[in-house]
């Protein structure tokens, strides 16, 4: 297994930041999640999503089942049908001034340095478009 926690510091409320937290929008404002769809028309706990990504150089996809909605303070989600498997983490902390993202990304899998430096700036670069899009 194989834990990645990151942060960043937003200057808007967990209440603006929170719409973009609703996945099917990520391809709006994200290069990194190109394409997104729910097997429902309510976003909820138990929906199933299938999510596009690029990850470094290759595109691929998986699915992922929500297992946490709590609104204007978390999502997440374990993902499935692809290679990496694991749970995605978001919580929206309130703070002076804005709002602190804490993601962490479990994979089920131990991952090789070069694999886990590689997740890291992917985990980066969507939290960097988030704060560019809430900007």
């Amino acid at each position: 297994m194989t834990e990645i926690k990151r942060t960043i510091q937003v200057e808007v409320s967990p209440h603006k930041l929170w719409p973009y937290f609703d996945i099917r929008k990520w391809p709006e404002f994200s290069n990194t999640f190109t394409k997104v769809s729910i097997n429902t028309t309510i976003f909820r706990v138990k929906t199933i999503a299938q999510i596009h990504t690029k990850f470094g150089d290759n595109n691929f996809y998986f699915e992922a089942k929500m297992t946490a909605i709590d609104e204007n303070k978390k999502l997440a989600f374990q993902r499935f049908d692809g290679p990496l498997p694991g749970m995605s983490t978001w919580e929206l902390v309130e703070t002076k001034g804005g709002c602190r993202i804490e993601n962490t990304v479990v994979f089920l899998h131990t991952l090789a340095t070069p694999l886990k430096e590689q997740a890291t700036h992917w985990i980066d670069n969507f939290l960097g478009e988030i704060k560019t899009a809430v900007s």
